[in-house]
């Protein structure tokens, strides 16, 4: 999915390995690059997430791997606009990337802040569909499917430009879509926002997200001495589609 914001900011799909039919070649650069964002954006602001550099950095291969080829995970990337021209897999590779957020689901519950939402996904086989492999996961009512927003960040020389209002807009479109497909009614997304963090509080609220509950977390490995415990807010959408 290729989602044009004006002048400044695309926002593309990335591929889904074992699916899409990537060269072994363009795959293994995928998930370098895939890796490379992400270890840069646990490094250069260690508080925005609630992982660390130092708990991913040794990560094998599959790791990451696992992540771009899980039929339940939107991965979602933003790029300078560009006019009437379609992205190939080399230019997609190659070109920076500003911002990237992940939307996962559909979900069997609301996550934890204590653990990581990917452990929520379910572990499905790399050629299974989303649709098959969501029949494992169930759903808090019959009308209404749960998925959760996760890793936005957005690089320091691309903020305040619309990238991250690019990126969730995109996620929460890619949600009402895939709840529309799957016969539901609601789409509630779920995010977790640390109570510290006032300004992205407040800029999740502006895009229709309400606080529902407060948890505590233990703080994860970090390379640069012991981390406090941390509170974050779980906040909370529901489209209706």
């Amino acid at each position: 999915m290729t989602d044009k914001h004006g002048d400044v900011v695309e926002v593309l799909t990335l591929p889904l390995l074992d699916r899409d039919g990537l060269s072994r070649d363009h795959e293994d650069k995928l998930i370098q690059r895939y890796r490379n964002f992400r270890l840069n954006a646990l490094k250069n602001d260690p508080d925005v997430f609630a992982s660390s550099y130092a708990e991913e950095n040794g990560q094998p291969v599959e790791y990451w791997r696992s992540r771009l080829a899980n039929p339940l995970a939107v991965n979602l990337v933003a790029l300078p606009a560009r006019r009437g021209e379609n992205w190939s897999e080399i230019e997609l590779l190659e070109t920076e990337w500003s911002g990237m957020i992940v939307l996962l689901g559909p979900l069997a519950e609301d996550t934890s802040a204590s653990d990581s939402p990917w452990s929520k996904v379910p572990s499905v086989a790399f050629n299974q569909s989303s649709m098959e492999a969501s029949a494992t996961t169930g759903r808090l009512d019959p009308e209404t499917v749960v998925y959760h927003i996760s890793g936005a960040y957005t690089t320091a020389p691309h903020r305040r430009k619309g990238v991250g209002k690019a990126l969730l807009k995109t996620s929460l479109l890619e949600a009402g879509n895939d709840c529309r497909r799957r016969n539901g009614r609601y789409a509630k997304l779920g995010v977790h926002v640390d109570t510290c963090n006032a300004a992205a509080t407040q800029w999740y609220e502006t895009h229709g997200f309400n606080i529902i509950s407060e948890e505590t977390y233990p703080p994860r490995p970090s390379e640069l001495g012991p981390r406090l415990e941390r509170k974050a807010f779980l906040m909370q959408a529901v489209l209706t589609v």
